[in-house]
């Protein structure tokens, strides 16, 4: 059976990262703003794409090394089943039956920054929600993911997300900033700062490898 046919083309998937990821740095620890990511992406995704997309919170895990059994985990387990917990979640995008991550091509950096060593390979994450699975026993190859939605917590989410100002202005800014390949994207975009000036943001970021 062939692949199914992604949503998003490696170049756009890229391209999405890149625009957040240059907002973001200098502002927040990027490899721990899921939150942005989601809303943010999905902004995009519903803009540009016109697509149904959602961003949505809860636990996750991503088996990213599978020579090593290394899993990017976001939540906790209890009873044998993940869990999401006030301080351990994670957000992704849902999208006409894809889960979207453009988080992860840093997960690197936030599974380093938990104490993590491991030099893991940047990638997209765009899977369809069909091939997720249950239990962590299951991550019998790279790529495999489980994802557990909580919708309270999606819920505060954006709630907390449309609260701050800010968020929502740095999330246009992504918006207004993006171009679908193959157009030209500008490699710099002003932004007013909270001083009345102008600051001028720089397309960049790390470069993506692979597929998960």
């Amino acid at each position: 059976m062939p692949p199914p046919r992604l949503i998003l083309p490696f170049a756009d998937y890229s391209r999405i990262f890149r625009v957040i990821y240059s907002v973001l740095d200098g502002r927040a620890h990027t490899h721990r703003a899921c939150v942005f990511f989601a809303i943010a992406g999905a902004l995009i995704l519903r803009r540009h794409y016109k697509l149904s997309a959602l961003p949505v919170s809860g636990a996750a895990a991503y088996l990213v090394d599978y020579k090593t059994s290394l899993a990017a985990t976001f939540g906790k387990i209890e009873d044998g089943m993940l869990v999401a917990g006030s301080d351990a979640f994670h957000c992704w995008i849902e999208c006409d039956g894809f889960a979207i991550d453009f988080m992860a091509p840093v997960f690197r950096e936030n599974m380093q920054a938990a104490g993590i060593p491991n030099t893991i390979a940047r990638k997209m994450f765009q899977r369809p929600l069909s091939e997720a699975v249950s239990l962590l026993d299951d991550f019998t190859h790279e790529g495999v993911f489980s994802l557990v939605r909580d919708g309270e917590r999606t819920q505060s989410m954006i709630e907390n997300f449309d609260a701050k100002v800010s968020s929502g202005d740095l999330a246009n800014v992504c918006s207004h900033w993006y171009r679908r390949p193959p157009k030209r994207i500008p490699e710099t975009q002003g932004m007013a700062d909270d001083r009345g000036g102008i600051e001028h943001l720089r397309l960049h970021g790390p470069e993506i490898s692979g597929v998960w």
